[in-house]
């Protein structure tokens, strides 16, 4: 694997990262449910939002593993 191409991983893994890092920001939404002091549906906006995020996350963990093969295969 050349300098470009794990730099083009690298990128992967740094958009990864910043979308993990955005959703630890919701943690304290599952917390409060499971208290019993908030519901599903006074937080359904952004339980919707943290799952596109998290197929964000599974979409570019995809990408990276089909570009690392990709790279391994040269």
């Amino acid at each position: 694997m050349n300098q470009e191409q794990e730099l083009e991983i690298m990128g992967i893994d740094v958009q990864i990262d910043a979308l993990k890092e955005e959703i630890s920001t919701y943690d304290y939404i599952g917390t409060k449910i499971a208290m019993g002091v908030a519901t599903r549906e006074e937080y359904s906006d952004e339980i919707a939002y943290t799952q596109k995020l998290r197929a964000k996350i599974n979409s570019l963990e995809e990408k990276k593993l089909q570009t690392v093969q990709l790279f391994t295969e040269e």
